[in-house]
This record gives C-alpha cells, sequence and structure tokens, in this order.
C-alpha cells in the first residue's frame, strides 16, 4: 500500500479525480492528516475536507474539478499568482545544484544575492536580513533580536515588548504571546511570556477612547507614552504593530500614528518592530505598509509574498545600527537559528519572485 501510494504521489494527477479516487484522499485525509487551525469534527462531516489539486493565476482546482478563485490569496500568500513554472525551475535547478547548507555555519549564493536585492527594496536603512521559514519565526526573532540588542548594550532590563490588541503576530510561544488577535486563542497556551504587554489597537470607526480624528491628535498613538511611563522606559525593549492591520479587520492609521510611534521610540531608546508579513511585498501598493508612513523601522518581520508561497521563507530585517550591537564582542553573538532558515532554494525562489513582483509592476499595479 505504501508503494502504491508513493508512486501515486510522484504522479500528475488528473483532474477530476474518478470518485472513487476523489473519496479515497478525502478518507486518508480525514484519518491521517491534521489541517492547520481545523477542527476534526467539521473536516469529517460530508464535503468538510476540500482537496486543492492545482492552481493557475488566481484559480484553484480541487480534487473533484471544482474551481476556485482564490481572494484571499491563498492565507494573503500568493502575491504573484498561481502556475508560475518560472519558479518551479528555479527551485529543480537550484535543489540539483546545492539543496541544503549547514545554515548555522555557512552562506550560499542564493541567500547573499536574496540578501542583496532586499537590501535595495526596503526602506532606507534596512540593510541586514535574518532568514527564517514563517512569519511567527519571524516574529520569535525580531522579539528575541530586540532582547538581545539592548542586553549586548548593558540595558538589561529591556525585556518588555509592547503589542497592540486586536493585532495578529503569529502563533508560536513568544509571538502569540505579543498577540493581540482573538483568531489565535491565547488561553490554552497560558502563562505565555510575562514581557508582553497590550494597548488599544486603532480603529477609528469605534475608537477605543471614544474619541474622534483629527480632533483627537491620534490619542491612540500618544497613549503609548503613558504606558512607556508606566512601565518605566528602561524596561522596555520594543514596540511591535502591523503598520496596517489585517487579520482582525483592515484599519489603517493616520500619518501621525507612525510618526508619533518612531517618535517615542527614539525618545526612550525602544526600538520599533513593524510586523510586514501580511503588508510586505506589494499587498498595499507599495512594497511594504510603512513605506506609506516614510519613516524607517528598527526591525522588520516579513513572510508570505516574499516566495508568493512556492517555497518557505520569512525574513527579520533590521538596521546596521541594530545588527551592529551583536558586532562589538564575540560574546555578543546573537545565539539564534533555524535548521531550515536560510535555505538555499526558499532563497533562490524567493529572489525569483521578487524579480516577478518588480518586473511585471505587480506592486504598483496593487
Amino acid at each position: 500500500m505504501a508503494g502504491a501510494l508513493s508512486g501515486r504521489a510522484r504522479q500528475r494527477l488528473t483532474l477530476p479525480l474518478n470518485p472513487e479516487d476523489a473519496a479515497d484522499y478525502v478518507q486518508r485525509g480525514v484519518d491521517h492528516l491534521w489541517v492547520h487551525n481545523q477542527n476534526w469534527l467539521d473536516l469529517s462531516k460530508p464535503g468538510g475536507m476540500i482537496v486543492i489539486a492545482e492552481g493557475d493565476g488566481i484559480r484553484l482546482t480541487d480534487i473533484n474539478g471544482k474551481r476556485y478563485i482564490d481572494a484571499m490569496s491563498g492565507l494573503w500568500v500568493v502575491n504573484s499568482g498561481h502556475g508560475r513554472r518560472e519558479l518551479a525551475e528555479v527551485a529543480a535547478d537550484q535543489m540539483a545544484r546545492l539543496a541544503y547548507v549547514n545554515t548555522f555555519a555557512y552562506a550560499s549564493p542564493p541567500a547573499i544575492d536574496l540578501a542583496s536585492k532586499l537590501a535595495t527594496i526596503t526602506p532606507d536603512g534596512i540593510e541586514r536580513f535574518f532568514f527564517v521559514n514563517s512569519g511567527s519565526e519571524a516574529v520569535e526573532t525580531a522579539i528575541k533580536m530586540a532582547q538581545a540588542y539592548h542586553h549586548a548594550r548593558g540595558d538589561k532590563k529591556r525585556t518588555k515588548i509592547i503589542a497592540r490588541r486586536g493585532s495578529y503576530h503569529g502563533v508560536t510561544l513568544g509571538a502569540l504571546s505579543v498577540n493581540g488577535s482573538t483568531y489565535a486563542s491565547r488561553v490554552p497556551y497560558e502563562p505565555l511570556s510575562p514581557n508582553a504587554r497590550h494597548i488599544p489597537g486603532i480603529n477609528c470607526y469605534h475608537c477605543p477612547y471614544e474619541k474622534t480624528y483629527p480632533d483627537c491628535n491620534v490619542f491612540c498613538a500618544r497613549a503609548y507614552e503613558q504606558l512607556i511611563e508606566f512601565e518605566k522606559p528602561d524596561s522596555i525593549a520594543a514596540i511591535i504593530a502591523e503598520p496596517i492591520s489585517t487579520a482582525n479587520g483592515a484599519f489603517v492609521p493616520w500619518q501621525e500614528y507612525w510618526q508619533t510611534l518612531r517618535a517615542l521610540c527614539d525618545k526612550y531608546g525602544i526600538l520599533l518592530i513593524a510586523d510586514e508579513v501580511i503588508n510586505g511585498f506589494g499587498r498595499t501598493g507599495r512594497w511594504f505598509g510603512i513605506d506609506h508612513y516614510g519613516i524607517t523601522p528598527d526591525i522588520m518581520t516579513t513572510a508570505k509574498g516574499l516566495s508568493s508561497g512556492y517555497a518557505p521563507i520569512a525574513c527579520t530585517m533590521t538596521t546596521l545600527q541594530v545588527a551592529e550591537a551583536f558586532a562589538t564582542d564575540k560574546k555578543h553573538t546573537f545565539t539564534h537559528g533555524i535548521t531550515f532558515g536560510t535555505h538555499p532554494v526558499s532563497c533562490a525562489v524567493a529572489l525569483a519572485n521578487v524579480e516577478i513582483l518588480e518586473r511585471e509592476g505587480l506592486v504598483e499595479n496593487s
């Protein structure tokens, strides 16, 4: 049975599958596959497990031949569209040339090329790139990097991260600690990191402070200062926020919001983290959501559109000021890494994807 299944897996499925084969896939999926964020009771119902077999442009096709418009681009991921054979060919070529290298010890040409390319499209000052595999890992890395940055500079009390209620930042334990979205339940995993602090988010339609713009003078941003003073400035490592909220509602801040956050971080020596996992790589009509606000964060987290989902890759991006804090002494080395981070195949695919976004004007088109 196992041999037959592996042989079938190497064949290109002809859609639609006959009813027996389609039913077999669904049953084996229900029996063995743990679909993320779904309840098994729902999946086991008739029609509960949808098995997608092909993608082309904006459309998906399931094993029964039914077609769908992928209006969510996967999970805000497939920025350059499904079925890009060019990206498949880049992956195959890189796999044949170098599929993997010890990412704790060595660099690879695709990783260097991708980092160099990103340095040309990120906000001025963002110049160092730490590659991981997912948005949650990128946020996890950013949190550790911010805390380690202050530790390396002698500010060992700076461990707290301020996040917004309503913002989504991922589901690994560190990311979940700063996650303020009801979409990802925190309760079963508590207690989470004691270093997370939360502040009301932005929602001018139903302002949590019951104020109205512009008379409010962006109070939602200025309110951070009250929390900073209450917690003591020398205990705050970073503020993290999505430039434009997405998972909890598409709330677009006013121009002054991010400029106020930048000024507060500069005033109190706090790092500013822009979570671009969803916004990044053209989804807002600019390369990054923060590009709309004319500031440079200290750290950016990206994933999703970086490779348009053709290979798992994410990136925590920093300014030289942040990176150089770890270069003053070997004891300050940022001791953090992911086995498949900086994966040569993922880096090669991501670079080709960024070139497609650029060549075809997809950022401007959005």
